[in-house]
């Protein structure tokens, strides 16, 4: 069984030339210049908590069950993982909700995994994020991850690229190609 494996800047930028995989692995690290999302209370409350997260969307070619995990690899990350139907919105991570979420309040914890999703032929979004929110002085909020998406026999899991990474990609090839002259 292959396994794949990216950094998420890679798995964006190379995400539109048809890698599938099952499973899928994406190795990222949630640093203070990743996107910062609205905690629960909502875009609109007095007392605002944030967080650092990663969002990627990715396919699935078929239906069946699924399992999703994230493998905290630094013991600076206390792990927290939601999977949503292609909606979710850093303005308020429960509106919409996600049909899955799991978190661990322990640095260097291993997050889901072992609840199987029954899950149609389609797209979704798996954000990893820190179970602490940045305004905790003791947040376990940055640091390396995993995430593994993993599926029945013969179903293909795609990312999907980011608006503009394709771009991104080209210009970047361009970039490498006119140094070499």
């Amino acid at each position: 069984m292959k396994t794949t494996h990216l950094s998420a800047a890679l798995a964006l930028a190379l995400a539109g030339s048809a890698l599938a995989d099952n499973p899928l692995s994406i190795d990222g690290v949630l640093t203070t210049s990743d996107s910062i999302a609205i905690g629960y209370n909502g875009p609109d409350a007095p007392n605002q908590n944030t967080f650092y997260y990663d969002a990627f969307t990715f396919t699935i070619n078929m239906d069946g069950v699924y399992t999703i995990s994230m493998d905290a690899i630094d013991t600076t990350l206390a792990p927290w993982i939601g999977v949503y139907a292609n909606d979710y919105n850093p303005l308020d991570y429960f509106s919409p909700a996600p049909f899955a979420l799991w978190g661990s309040d322990l640095g260097g914890d291993l997050i889901g995994g072992t609840t199987p999703l029954s899950l149609s032929q389609g797209t979704y979004q798996v954000v990893a994020a820190s179970y602490y929110w940045i305004e905790e002085p003791w947040a376990l909020d940055e640091g390396a991850y995993k995430i593994t998406i993993a599926g029945p026999l013969g179903a293909d899991i795609n990312l999907v690229p980011a608006p503009g990474a394709a771009m991104l990609a080209i210009i970047g090839g361009v970039i490498a190609a006119k140094r070499k002259r």
